[in-house]
């Protein structure tokens, strides 16, 4: 028997939201270095259970709901934005442990494999086909909210966070600053190198070259290559270095993320303009289109939808990308990263993880659900 896709994404989230029956959900840690003594499901009391089992509870429901409904909205479709409120239900039933433990001066819990292998299965359940926004506005809203309410106060992670707040805000701000200026900047340079590449066979050849190169350079060669350059401008020109272009800092960070989003935005552009339909571009013609006018009222708005998906691309892919600025004095999420991996402690490197991957997730399903409406838009224009 044929399984459907979303038939298997679904087993995959019920067996991973199983997994804390078989790995602990949680670690008693003397300290944020300790690795701690793990917590099974069955240690966290019948009220941490009952926080843990209320979501596949309501969502049991739902789904016996709509399997006993013949017509009508389903149920189940309806609310499995929901399976996202997880993550949250397992830090309030990590919390119940607090009176029992006793937790000394220092000690913290830490969130074990079955915690964090259930929250993946939970985000899964929560869309058929993909992960839509909603849940992952959810996830992080009752995330914020249990951390708020004080349910979090002794989870190492958030620890963490309450004693590096300051550090937290400044390096998240830096991240999306040399994020999201590094993808703006390269908009417009690939949607030109991509037409160009689709006018131009032989332009084609060495702008695809070019671009290839940059992506699959190591980044530490492809600094090395950016920061050489950069030093030796600043020491000749003062003034670039006190603008803050120098050899470390934002700059190379900058230039090295710019170079990485030429690529998506290139291709799609031109496989976008590849794409448009040649019956299309004469009917153009035959009505009296200039070939400028064919270019801005025809093939630009039929490969925009391509186009963006390659700027999508490039945004979510740079968000990732943009730790390594931690590595050249740039800032970012990857300063915590890299300082947790000095340090040995875990927990911090998941501090600077965990928003990159929500930033990256969130961002692909907001530009995912604009490039659906461009399409929407192209399609009732041919109409």
């Amino acid at each position: 028997m044929r399984v459907s896709r979303s038939g298997a994404r679904d087993v995959v989230g019920y067996v991973l939201i199983a997994l804390p029956i078989v790995l602990p959900i949680a670690s008693v840690k003397a300290n944020r270095l300790a690795s701690g003594e793990a917590v099974w499901l069955w240690g966290l009391g019948w009220k941490g259970v009952l926080a843990l089992l209320a979501v596949p509870a309501f969502m049991s429901l739902a789904a016996l709901l709509a399997s006993s409904s013949r017509k009508g909205a389903n149920p189940y479709a309806i609310l499995r934005p929901l399976w996202s409120l997880m993550p949250a239900a397992a830090l309030v039933a990590v919390s119940s442990l607090t009176p029992a433990a006793g937790l000394a001066a220092g000690a913290r819990y830490g969130l074990g494999a079955g915690f964090w292998l259930m929250s993946a299965g939970a985000v899964l359940l929560s869309g058929a086909r993909r992960v839509p926004l909603s849940a992952l506005l959810l996830l992080a809203a009752s995330l914020a909210l249990a951390s708020l309410s004080g349910y979090a106060r002794d989870v190492s992670l958030f620890m963490e966070f309450e004693s590096r707040k300051a550090m937290f805000f400044a390096e998240l701000s830096k991240h999306l600053k040399v994020a999201l200026l590094s993808a703006a900047a390269a908009v417009l340079p690939g949607i030109l190198l991509g037409y160009w590449c689709h006018a131009s066979e032989r332009a084609g050849r060495l702008v695809m070259g070019f671009v290839n190169l940059m992506q699959v350079l190591p980044t530490l060669s492809l600094f090395g290559l950016i920061m050489l350059p950069l030093t030796y401008v600043s020491r000749k020109i003062p003034l670039l270095a006190d603008l803050g272009i120098r050899g470390i800092g934002f700059a190379p960070a900058f230039i090295a993320l710019w170079l990485y989003c030429l690529l998506p935005i290139t291709v799609n552009t031109m496989a976008g303009f590849d794409g448009v339909d040649q019956t299309v571009l004469f009917s153009a013609r035959a009505v009296g289109m200039t070939e400028r006018q064919s270019l801005m009222k025809v093939q630009l708005p039929l490969a925009s939808p391509v186009i963006f998906s390659g700027i999508r691309t490039a945004v979510a892919q740079n968000l990732g990308n943009a730790t390594i600025a931690g590595l050249v004095g740039g800032g970012g999420m990857g300063s915590l990263i890299f300082l947790g991996l000095a340090q040995a402690a875990p927990d911090l490197v998941l501090l600077g993880a965990l928003p990159v991957i929500t930033m990256a997730l969130v961002s692909d399903a907001a530009l995912g659900q604009a490039e659906r409406m461009i399409k929407v838009a192209v399609l009732h224009g041919d109409d």
